[in-house]
């Protein structure tokens, strides 16, 4: 029996790569002879470089950069294809993991350091960069970015705003000035991995849907809006090019669209983007059973998330798919999964769950493999674990 596991990230506890490696030591245990192909996998969130670096291999470069609020931070990105690709996560320079609940501030956080490693992975020779934005921080329409890669925000009196501009800075944009906007960008491909489809701006847009989980009140909300709103069309005037509808322009607080105003960037599904660097496609030939696993499954794992992909993936090829999860809230069933099994069988906190998220995923794959090994009692077919 050949077996892929490929399981998203388990937020908070284990990377995609360590929840694929729990995943099949539980099931060696009972599946000696069964071949396992183990890949970790991301929907362009959390989990990208570890997940594609895993997949490809390549390179880890670590740079000081600003962090969210103005701190110095030490972030990674991955350099793959001899220094053609680069991978960056923007969570690692400009996430909510590099803050506490009681800091957080969608009026100052920047991506300023988010700009830095693109300037990074530039100086690396990069011809293309991936970049997810997952679990971004900031609620800057990307302009604390475009600041690190050279493009100056005057004020009303010709003053330069410094860098490390946050939404809150927005309102106060009167001129944009790109003559010394970094020229690389002009040759270089850049794919933002994205999830959601929202716009730019509006009841659905960037400061209305993600500030408030940043820590912006109503009033902030507000005030980011205007901000966004101010930006965006002076953006616009500037490069000539219409970006606050683009589908995805709103997540991650507007990075995709002051991206793709001034530079070749575009938005993409990040799944099927983490697919094809991958090579997901030519890992499920010959494959028997796909083993997929995040950390909660409830009603939005059916959009856009890493199992419901694997779950696509794998029934256009014919081939079951079970899901193991940290937690199954509600009614899955009309997911379509093959099988469902939860990490926790007895009453435990969250907080224990998560300290023993490996053990818990291991013991779960070792019960999900003693079902599939009953099955083929039941028909019959006792040696066909073994294949």
């Amino acid at each position: 029996m050949k077996i892929l596991v490929a399981p998203n990230a388990f937020k908070g506890s284990l990377s995609s790569g360590e929840a694929a490696r729990a995943i099949v030591e539980g099931m060696c245990r009972v599946l000696p002879d069964a071949t396992f192909i183990s890949i970790g996998l991301s929907d362009g969130g959390d989990g990208l470089l570890d997940a594609v670096l895993m997949a490809v291999g390549g390179e880890r470069v670590s740079a000081e950069v600003m962090g969210p609020l103005g701190e110095p931070v030490v972030a990674e990105l991955g350099i793959l294809d001899g220094g053609e690709t680069a991978v960056i996560e923007m969570c690692r320079a400009s996430g909510l993991n590099l803050l506490s609940p009681g800091r957080l501030n969608a009026l100052k956080a920047t991506t300023f350091g988010t700009g830095q490693l693109i300037k990074v992975a530039l100086e690396r020779g990069a011809r293309k960069i991936i970049l997810g934005i997952g679990g971004s921080a900031t609620t800057d329409g990307g302009a604390g970015a475009l600041q690190a890669l050279g493009v100056k925000f005057l004020d009303q009196e010709g003053i330069v705003i410094p860098p490390g501009m946050g939404g809150g800075d927005l309102i106060r944009v009167c001129q944009v000035d790109t003559e010394d906007f970094d020229s690389r960008l002009r040759d270089v491909e850049i794919l933002i991995a994205c999830d959601v489809t929202n716009p730019l701006l509006g009841p659905e847009g960037a400061a209305a849907v993600y500030a408030p989980q940043k820590g912006a009140s109503a009033e902030e909300v507000a005030f980011l809006e205007a901000g966004l709103t101010n930006y965006i069309s002076l953006v616009e005037a500037k490069t000539g090019k219409s970006v606050r509808d683009v589908p995805g322009s709103g997540a991650a607080g507007g990075i995709g669209a002051g991206l793709c105003a001034f530079t070749k960037a575009a938005l993409a599904q990040g799944f099927d983007l983490v697919c094809d660097l991958v090579g997901l496609t030519d890992l499920l030939r010959g494959v028997d059973l796909v083993v997929t696993g995040e950390g909660k499954t409830d009603a939005q794992t059916g959009f856009g998330k890493v199992p419901a992909g694997v779950l696509r993936m794998a029934h256009e090829r014919g081939i079951p798919v079970l899901l193991i999860s940290g937690s199954v809230d509600g009614d899955v069933e009309a997911l379509g999964f093959d099988g469902v099994i939860s990490c926790v069988s007895a009453p435990i906190s969250t907080q224990e769950a998560m300290k023993h998220a490996a053990q818990l995923l291991t013991l779960a794959a070792e019960r999900a493999a003693h079902l599939l090994k009953l099955g083929f009692r039941v028909l019959g077919d006792d040696s066909d674990h073994g294949r």
